[in-house]
């Protein structure tokens, strides 16, 4: 198992120009369409930009392009002199990477945080984030080891400690969003933040890597927008969408009384071998197939073959006596307690049962679950399916979810429906036709 990362943040603001920052960030969240029209398309021209061929490119007269610039001067990209703008060139390239958010297609992805960290200098970044000394890419090292797989990164969220209560409060109301997307209006009016503390507390969530800023055009107009980084964003949003559907318990079609049913099953069919009773009358629930109780006894070494008939082993005789849940912690723990199916498979390990047991916590007790549906939103790693890593597919970063192969899936659901039943952790039953599971009582406090 990869452990979690201890990848700390120590970001301080005052380490860099965070107040300059601030105000030119503030100056872009108040443009209007018009002038977030032509401030790009200055971005698109050289250094020396004739005030004609400006007016040409955005079919405007120079007298109304002209009053356009003049209230666009106070973002310091430009300078009017006489007939031409003046670019400077520093301020385009912070421009250039800002003005990127009000594109229809920008997602705030990794790439961007990449960009937007090379804005900051590199003493800056060895102090707020742990690097490890052998590190020869910043941007690398932080994807490694604060992004590389769901887990890693929810732990990360999860230890990250905001001195600002109101940043939690925005982190919180983020993440419980319906999309994972707000209104920053609607942030500022909530917490009767000024404009300016808003973008304060944006700084900080967006260098402590839990969210970003983006544009989008609400109403006629630009609105700013924070949500997750767009590889986070669409796990979410995927992991959300695969989450399976709670089943109406009324309609289940279940095997079996309580979730020691199988153990009582075993237990009874294992005494009444030994007492020379016939077998035959037992209301046997199991799969409705009492030769599979014989066959378990067999492979757990409970009972033998002998000449004169069959009999108890010592082991068979000890396991009887446990107490229900002990009984069956003793088959959880037996290396004869095995699925014959994949007895001699490279599947068969205690890491693939382990993983498939601690995919259940994700699940309330009692909550009936169709099995195709929870395996389609499993992301834990079995035999040659890898768990959910962030890989770069081309210049984007995408966390990609396994895809189990047919052999794979089958030994999972056995594991959930004979293994986990077996052992009390699971109910199992039928819903319109299609077979479902339920993790019990016992099962909650066994997977933890």
């Amino acid at each position: 198992m990869v452990p979690c990362s201890s990848f700390k943040t120590q970001v301080v603001l005052s380490d860099y120009f965070y107040q300059k920052d601030i105000k030119y960030r503030m100056l872009i969240s108040k443009l209007s369409v018009i002038e977030v029209t032509i401030f790009s398309e200055i971005l698109h021209h050289s250094l020396k930009i004739p005030l004609s061929l400006l007016a040409m490119d955005l079919d405007m007269e120079q007298e109304e392009l002209r009053h356009h610039l003049t209230a666009l001067t106070h973002l310091d990209l430009f300078k009017i002199e006489k007939d031409s703008l003046t670019v400077d060139k520093e301020m385009r390239k912070y421009y250039e990477l800002h003005m990127e958010k009000f594109q229809t297609d920008f997602r705030p992805t990794l790439e961007f945080l990449q960009n937007l960290l090379s804005l900051i200098p590199l003493d800056v970044l060895l102090k707020w984030y742990t690097i490890p000394r052998t590190s020869n890419n910043i941007f690398a090292s932080i994807v490694q080891e604060c992004f590389r797989t769901p887990k890693v990164y929810r732990h990360y969220l999860q230890e990250l400690k905001l001195e600002d209560p109101v940043a939690e409060a925005i982190v919180k109301d983020l993440y419980s969003s319906c999309d994972y997307l707000l209104l920053s209006k609607e942030m500022i009016s909530k917490y009767s933040l000024s404009c300016e503390e808003f973008e304060r507390i944006l700084l900080l969530l967006e260098y402590h890597f839990v969210c970003c800023v983006s544009y989008k055009i609400v109403d006629g107009e630009w609105q700013q927008v924070i949500s997750p980084f767009a590889e986070w964003r669409k796990y979410l949003q995927t992991e959300k969408k695969l989450r399976p559907k709670v089943l109406p318990s009324s309609q289940i079609s279940a095997v079996g009384q309580n979730e020691f049913s199988y153990i009582e099953e075993l237990t009874t069919y294992l005494l009444t071998l030994q007492k020379k009773e016939e077998t035959t009358n037992l209301p046997i629930n199991y799969l409705n197939c009492p030769k599979k109780l014989e066959s378990k006894l067999f492979q757990l070494q409970f009972i033998e073959k002998k000449s004169t008939g069959v009999f108890l082993t010592p082991k068979g005789l000890l396991w009887a006596k446990k107490k229900p849940w002990e009984r069956a912690v003793s088959l959880a723990v037996d290396a004869d307690n095995y699925l014959p199916e994949f007895k001699n498979s490279a599947l068969w390990t205690l890491k693939t049962i382990h993983a498939v047991e601690k995919s259940l916590r994700s699940l309330k007790p009692f909550d009936w679950i169709d099995l195709k549906e929870f395996i389609s939103s499993l992301t834990i790693s079995i035999g040659e399916s890898k768990s959910t890593t962030l890989q770069k597919q081309g210049k984007r970063w995408v966390y990609l979810l396994p895809k189990y192969s047919d052999l794979e899936v089958e030994l999972i659901s056995k594991l959930i429906m004979e293994r986990c039943y077996e052992l009390g952790i699971t109910a199992i039953g039928h819903y319109q036709g299609a077979p479902c599971f339920c993790l019990t009582s016992l099962g909650s406090q066994f997977i933890y």
